[in-house]
């Protein structure tokens, strides 16, 4: 993604991508400061979904699970579970500050692109398997026993490799992630991921 010691400076992303699911495209804004928040906005058929996590609350409005379209507390649980996409460094950037290990386990075709695949076991017995184009090191491939990241298009945006299009399958189910743009340690205004007042 660019080095070691380039990487320890990524704060934060600002990306603005179009999700396609079920045959349906809708526009999305997603806010992350590394490793503390996460913030989602998405219009979807008029309907706006937005999600808000920081280290120490989170929120959410999704009239499509959760009913009405007024903001709900998430649970610790809940919390806990969206703060994983917050790690912007990806999961081979210091893995014994994770608590995991990782394992050489052969080579696999993935995207067409020849790729080393790796095991990555966490102390707490949690697993994916990670493959790695041999040319150049792109993360293709994340999955886990019940999902899978396809990771393609990759490009250069202030000196960081980005994917520019990911695919999610899980449980059946496909949604295709297409970035129009990224900004890169902008100034974000922290009162977002407040529960809102009123």
């Amino acid at each position: 993604m660019g080095g070691k010691e380039f990487l320890s400076k990524l704060y934060s992303v600002t990306i603005d991508q179009q999700l396609l699911q079920n045959n349906t495209e809708f526009p999305q804004k997603v806010i992350i400061i590394n490793n503390k928040a996460l913030y989602t906005d998405a219009s979807f058929q008029g309907t706006r979904v937005v999600t808000a996590v920081s280290d120490t609350s989170g929120w959410e409005i999704n009239p499509y699970t959760r009913g009405g379209k007024q903001p709900q507390k998430l649970t610790k649980e809940e919390i806990e579970l969206y703060k994983y996409p917050t790690d912007l460094l990806g999961p081979l950037y210091n893995p014994e500050s994770k608590g995991a290990t990782i394992a050489f386990i052969g080579k696999e075709k993935v995207l067409g692109k020849e790729t080393f695949k790796l095991n990555m076991l966490y102390k707490t017995g949690y697993s994916i398997d990670i493959n790695v184009t041999c040319k150049d090191y792109f993360i293709v491939k994340i999955a886990s026993k019940d999902k899978e990241s396809l990771y393609s298009n990759y490009k250069k945006v202030d000196g960081y490799w980005f994917p520019f299009s990911t695919e999610m399958k899980y449980g059946g189910y496909s949604t295709v992630f297409n970035v129009f743009k990224i900004k890169v340690n902008a100034a974000i205004d922290e009162k977002i991921f407040d529960f809102p007042k009123g």
